[in-house]
């Protein structure tokens, strides 16, 4: 586990199979896990956590999604609409890294290395700053 603590953002998935995976992580990674409501106010970055959150309009979704954050996961589940509107948002944003998706019956540690991974780069990328100053 990495010491750096993540920011994880979890969507998608009924809320039962979300919320239990949101706080899997939490507990994984010592962080704290927060519902979408309670995220709105900016979480504390240094400290790491896991939002659990399925908002119910765009941009909601879009507040979720510009949190700071390692790694959104997004557990896909099977039959969705993929011509809605949040879905095509979710899509936008996978195709261009910010999210990666699941399918909800992925194992947790397919996604504790994503989120592992997703910090490391967050780490090599502000060591890489630190050495610029």
């Amino acid at each position: 586990m990495s010491p750096v603590p993540p920011r994880v953002v979890v969507v998608g998935s009924p809320d039962d199979e979300r919320t239990g995976r949101a706080s899997r992580l939490a507990r994984e990674f010592r962080v704290p896990h927060l519902a979408f409501d309670a995220a709105t106010g900016t979480p504390d970055r240094d400290q790491g956590y896991v939002v659990d959150g399925l908002p119910d309009s765009v941009e909601g979704l879009q507040g979720l999604l510009a949190l700071p954050t390692d790694l959104v996961v997004h557990l896909r589940p099977p039959g969705g609409d993929p011509d809605s509107e949040p879905a095509r948002v979710l899509a936008y944003y996978e195709a261009r890294g910010v999210v990666v998706g699941f399918p909800p019956d992925a194992d947790d540690e397919d996604i504790i290395i994503a989120i592992e991974a997703a910090v490391r780069m967050r780490s090599r990328a502000g060591t890489a700053a630190h050495l610029l100053l």
